[in-house]
C-alpha cells in the first residue's frame, strides 16, 4: 500500500470477523513498507509484510494467493487516485477485493465491493467461494485498452494530429 492509503484498522477488525474455511486462520501478505503506522497488523501473527519486492518475484507471490485486495480508506485523496495495482490485480483473473474508491466503481461487474467490516466478511467469503480463474479473459478483454501499449498508441495518435490548413495552431 502507498503513503497514507492503507486503512490498518479497519484491516484488522475484518481479520478478526473473518472466519477462517477450515480450523486455520487465512494469512494476509502486504507488500510495501511505507511509513505508517501499521502496528494493530504487526500484531496479527497471519498478516506478513514482505517489503518492496522486485517485479519478477510477483508472479510467484500471486501465484500463491486466492485473494487479492486493496483496502484504501474512502477519502478525499483516494477519490482522485486511479490506482494501478487495481487494474494489475483484475488482469490476474484472481477474485480482487477492494473499498468503494471511485476508480474500484467503474468496474463493478469485474470485483467485490466492501466498506464496512460485514461487507468485508461477506466480500472475502464469496471470493473465496467463486472460481477465481474462470473470468480472466472475461477481464483481460475489458482490460485490454489499459494496456501501456494501447495508450502509448493513443499518445501517438494524438501526437501526430495535423492541424488542418489555415487555421491557427
Amino acid at each position: 500500500m502507498k503513503e497514507q492509503r492503507l486503512d490498518p484498522s479497519a484491516l484488522r477488525q475484518r481479520d478478526d470477523q473473518t472466519e477462517p474455511r477450515s480450523h486455520e486462520r487465512k494469512s494476509h501478505a502486504l507488500s510495501d513498507d511505507k511509513p505508517q503506522d501499521v502496528s494493530l497488523l504487526r500484531a496479527c501473527p497471519n498478516v506478513h509484510f514482505t517489503g518492496s519486492l522486485p517485479y519478477r518475484e510477483l508472479p510467484a507471490l500471486i501465484k500463491g494467493l486466492e485473494v487479492l485486495f486493496i483496502p484504501y480508506l474512502v477519502d478525499q485523496f483516494t477519490a482522485s487516485i486511479s490506482p494501478l495495482k487495481l487494474k494489475e490485480y483484475l488482469v490476474t483473473g484472481k477474485p480482487v477485493v477492494v473499498t468503494p474508491i471511485a476508480e474500484a466503481r467503474l468496474h463493478p461487474e469485474f470485483l467485490r465491493l466492501a466498506a464496512s467490516a460485514d461487507e468485508w466478511k461477506q466480500a472475502l467469503q464469496d471470493a473465496l467461494a467463486s472460481g477465481s480463474m474462470a473470468r480472466r479473459d472475461v477481464v483481460n478483454a475489458a482490460m485490454a485498452n489499459e494496456s501501456w501499449a494501447h495508450k502509448a498508441r493513443v499518445f501517438e495518435s494524438l501526437c501526430s494530429f495535423q492541424q488542418p490548413a489555415g487555421l491557427p495552431a
